[in-house]
């Protein structure tokens, strides 16, 4: 009858059917029982929970980024600033020389044989501090440390960049048109601008390296930029 006492032999011990809830006769309980009452911590469910968690931890664990050794980041510190001097150094060397020409274009002092040079010179020096330039798209595509003094690296070459162009670009246009006599009152007003974008982006290079060089303790190489007159 359903909802009444299990049923017993006829010892008077329990039949096959045994409630749920009560031992049987060796004291253990039923298979689905075994199961209510195991321990939480015990459960098939739980197991397989706490085994996921653990494998999401472990993996959590092992992706998380690695912190490579001071010597390794300044290598690679060093390594870059390497690679942005190559990178800059044609057109370093194209300011350096287009200057040249405006320290003589002001004291009138070229000869007939370097003025008729000079532009050819000043074109040559204008590629060099261009996109046409393939160390200027290098020098944008540089693979930068993503660790310690990378932020400041990073700050570098983008000031190297600015630096080359358009500031320096802008300042040969300017130093062409001197040469020229093209509009020369504007030009001196711009070439003037043009210097101070320079040298400030040479001293935000200057100061980013030894930044950089701060976070790892240490002396950086310079990136030694021509300075604007």
């Amino acid at each position: 009858m359903t909802g009444g006492p299990a049923s017993t032999n006829g010892s008077g011990t329990p039949s096959a059917g045994i409630a749920v809830g009560v031992p049987d006769s060796t004291g253990r309980l039923a298979p689905g029982e075994q199961a209510k009452r195991r321990p939480f911590f015990k459960r098939r469910s739980v197991l397989i929970i706490g085994a996921v968690v653990i494998f999401a931890a472990v993996s959590v664990v092992s992706d998380l980024p690695t912190h490579a050794s001071r010597a390794s980041q300044v290598a690679s510190a060093e390594a870059t600033i390497s690679e942005i001097n190559s990178d800059i150094g044609a057109c370093s060397l194209g300011m350096k020389e287009a200057f040249t020409v405006l320290a003589g274009v002001t004291s009138n002092s070229l000869s007939a044989a370097d003025r008729s040079e000079a532009p050819a010179v000043l074109s040559d020096d204008a590629n060099a501090c261009s996109y046409t330039n393939q160390s200027i798209v290098d020098l944008a595509g540089i693979q930068l440390p993503t660790a310690g003094a990378g932020k400041y690296l990073n700050q570098a070459v983008l000031h190297t960049i600015d630096w080359a162009f358009p500031d320096g670009r802008l300042a040969i246009a300017d130093i062409d048109n001197l040469l020229l006599g093209t509009s020369v009152a504007k030009a001196r007003s711009d070439l003037a601008v043009q210097e101070a974008h320079l040298n400030k982006d040479r001293q935000a290079v200057g100061s980013a390296v030894r930044e950089a060089g701060h976070v790892l303790s240490t002396n950086l190489p310079a990136i030694p930029l021509t300075r604007a007159p």
